[in-house]
């Protein structure tokens, strides 16, 4: 019998796109053999061949991106209730990378990421015109991205400030690795994922993640219908293949989260930065 979280997680899904959550019935109730998963994957991705001239311009952008912070260190901002636990003083006037909806966070912890990743649907249509509005680069990845491309919503922002949208490569559990050049595009399945190769894109020599609580609940008290779900990704193992490839090039991920159930990176404390 399953467990009784997964299947809460899987309502929660329901509740926000039946598509998606036929998908990740599948990918939890059924074992499916790598071979079928993957080839759902490319079908899954044939859609996004509509959208080729869009990615093909936005990998222009992203190409300017590369390797820009080589030697510096980044923060990267979950969602998780840590936050609240967080003296974000210690690390003002760093380079960090939020992720999804930490929208409500600008204000309440007073900091003003230079980088945000976005990569849920539901996420996108409820903030987009607030994120739109901040003075920060914006990558929209996998449903986010797609999203926005439907839409059209390129007419909402100037042109110099247009998001950055990057192409989606599937699953990072599917094919067991993430990408390391963004203007071939990312893997997915979990935001931070989706931080993490902006982070190694960018050059950071230092990634340090921050409110990455894995325990299903973020910081504004509404569920984490991503890492609560191991359809997402089995986050535990693949941040494992995050630290090995990050290591072979000599960059390194720490955990400077309060707490938490991830432990599969060094700890540091800001207090100890």
């Amino acid at each position: 019998m399953k467990d009784k979280g997964i299947q809460h997680s899987l309502e929660l899904v329901k509740k926000s796109s039946k598509a998606k959550w036929i998908e990740c019935h599948f990918k939890i109730n059924l074992n499916l053999p790598t071979v079928l998963r993957r080839s759902y994957c490319i079908l899954k991705s044939i859609p996004d061949f509509r959208y080729h001239k869009a990615y093909t311009e936005s990998n222009k952008v992203i190409n300017k991106f590369h390797n820009i912070h080589q030697g510096e260190r980044v923060f990267i901002i979950g969602m998780g209730p840590s936050l609240n636990k967080t003296n974000f003083q210690l690390i003002k006037g760093e380079h960090m990378i939020a992720l999804n909806g930490f929208f409500t966070g600008i204000e309440k912890f007073n900091v003003n990421p230079d980088y945000w990743c976005v990569s849920d649907m539901c996420v996108f249509d409820d903030i987009y015109k607030s994120l739109f509005k901040l003075d920060t680069n914006l990558f929209l990845m996998e449903d986010a991205g797609r999203a926005y491309l439907k839409k059209n919503l390129s007419f909402e922002r100037t042109l110099e400030n247009n998001p950055i949208v990057v192409k989606p490569l599937g699953d990072t559990s599917t094919w067991n690795q993430f990408s390391k050049d963004l203007s071939k595009g990312a893997t997915g399945g979990n935001v931070m994922f989706g931080g993490l190769q902006l982070a190694y894109y960018l050059g950071f020599d230092e990634t340090y993640l921050i409110g990455c609580d894995c325990e299903g609940l973020h910081f504004d008290d509404t569920a984490d219908e991503e890492t609560s779900i191991p359809g997402f990704g089995r986050a535990f193992e693949h941040y494992e293949m995050f630290k090995r490839e990050f290591e072979k090039d000599n960059c390194k991920i720490y955990n400077s989260t309060v707490g938490g159930a991830l432990e599969v990176f060094e700890r540091k404390s800001l207090e100890d930065l």
